[in-house]
């Protein structure tokens, strides 16, 4: 062999022995690699499983050989295909994770077809796996509805990954992730902001958000009845065009430590969209969040109470001076009664002095006129009625004090009152002796000359008889 020759064989072997070092290298990080995944695989803490798709995608060479190319239209008007899909799916290698998504205690429960894991309201995800599948893509990723074993549906994000081969695909990897608790947390969470739209919606009170400008954000169907204002025409608008709220500005750092005055009650004149005002009370709350600054308004229409207030205060008003004529009525009428009162004591007296004087001393001498027993009879029996008429009188004019002399009765009267002599003279001006006589005489007319009892006393009790 030339030199030349075993040169060449030379480097031939020598880049064989690279090549096949090479390849042994190459196996030596594919196994380590291929046991990582395993490894992988058997403990992620999520559902791995691996698919064989070999003869789901030799129907699609088929279908593409017939001409298929809209694999969407094609299932929508071959639904049975998706039903077809199911069984042509086989599920392979699966890692614990997915046993426990899917309540199976061993392998062969979910080895084999998706028939056991999909149901009806799967369909319509499926149905795009498949046409993504078939338009070559690498990776698909969705929300889904699966079912246990023991036929619990739950809510699932599912990832799978395509693994292409040389002329054509055989295996997928499909990830699943339950997350029914969060699609639950999530459909509570939607329910909680229904249910508080609708409170907001059907509320008596009227509602606004708004930004720190005043421009309306959200409003509420009891804001259009107060305001008058449609929802739309109220969202394109600023609480100033309907002078309802005031706001205050807020953005120095001294005025960020008094937020808490941002948070208040008020009451303020509103303009309808008619031009009317109206009278509101309007609760207003702040509240920042993620840097947005809003401002929450409740409100309701106060002006039937406003007006009933401003009536039920015109009324006090009016009882206040009702009352105060009252009293000025009952004050001239107390004034009046009291003067009825003395003219009723002056003329009782006229009439008492006047049938003593005028009418008595008469009877008393025709008494005496040697007049018949029938005559003088008729004569007791007018006297007795003339008595019986002055015992009516008060006893102030007691028929006790008929005896008494005018001035007498003036000098009894000043008596009673607790004066001396000597001060009932200065007042009738008498001299004091006069008062004396009067004094004795009257105590002889009243009949308790010859007793102890004390004049003034004796006056004031036959008073209070």
């Amino acid at each position: 062999m030339s030199d030349r020759h075993e040169d060449e064989l030379q480097s031939t072997i020598k880049r064989l022995e690279d090549q096949l070092a090479a390849m042994r290298l190459a196996e030596a990080a594919l196994r380590m690699s291929e046991e990582e995944y395993r490894k992988i695989f058997d403990y992620a803490p999520v559902s791995i499983r691996e698919e064989d798709v070999s003869e789901l995608e030799a129907a699609f060479e088929d279908l593409r050989g017939q001409g298929v190319s809209d694999f969407r239209r094609y299932f929508d008007e071959h639904p049975s295909f998706l039903e077809k899909a199911q069984q042509l799916i086989k599920i392979g290698r699966l890692n614990d994770a997915t046993l426990s998504l899917y309540g199976a205690k061993t392998r062969e429960e979910l080895i084999g077809s998706l028939k056991k894991t999909l149901v009806p309201e799967s369909m319509a995800v499926f149905r795009e796996e498949l046409a993504q599948f078939a338009e070559g893509k690498e990776t698909f990723e969705g929300e889904n509805i699966n079912q246990t074993l023991d036929g619990r549906r739950i809510h699932v994000l599912v990832k799978i990954i395509y693994l292409p081969k040389p002329g054509k695909r055989e295996k997928v990897v499909v990830c699943t992730m339950d997350i029914t608790k969060e699609k639950l947390a999530m459909k509570a969470l939607e329910d909680e902001i229904l249910r508080n739209h609708l409170i907001l919606q059907t509320a008596l009170n009227g509602f606004f958000i708004a930004d720190t400008r005043g421009n309306i954000k959200e409003t509420n169907l009891a804001a259009s009845r107060i305001t008058g204002y449609s929802a739309e025409e109220l969202l394109n608008m600023n609480l100033k065009d309907i002078d309802g709220c005031v706001l205050r500005e807020i953005g120095n750092k001294k005025k960020r430590a008094n937020r808490s005055k941002l948070n208040e009650r008020f009451e303020r004149k509103c303009r309808k969209k008619n031009g009317e005002f109206i009278d509101i009370e309007v609760s207003q709350n702040f509240l920042e969040i993620d840097n947005q600054r809003i401002f929450f308004y409740f409100f309701s229409d106060i002006s039937e109470r406003k007006n009933s207030e401003t009536q039920l205060r015109e009324r006090e008003r009016e009882l206040e001076v009702q009352s105060q004529n009252l009293e000025e009525a009952n004050v001239a009428l107390r004034v009046l009664l009291k003067r009825i009162e003395t003219d009723k004591k002056s003329l009782e007296e006229d009439v008492l002095f006047n049938i003593k004087d005028m009418i008595f001393p008469y009877i008393e001498k025709l008494k005496k006129t040697g007049l018949s027993s029938l005559q003088l009879s008729y004569v007791n029996v007018m006297l007795s009625n003339l008595k019986d008429v002055i015992s009516s009188f008060p006893n102030h004019l007691s028929y006790k004090y008929t005896d008494l002399t005018p001035a007498e009765i003036q000098i009894a009267n000043l008596i009673k009152q607790g004066k001396s002599s000597k001060e009932v003279s200065e007042v009738l001006g008498l001299s004091p002796r006069t008062v004396e006589t009067h004094r004795r005489n009257m105590r002889k007319k009243l009949g308790i000359r010859s007793h102890g009892t004390n004049l003034r006393t004796y006056l004031v009790s036959i008073n209070n008889e």
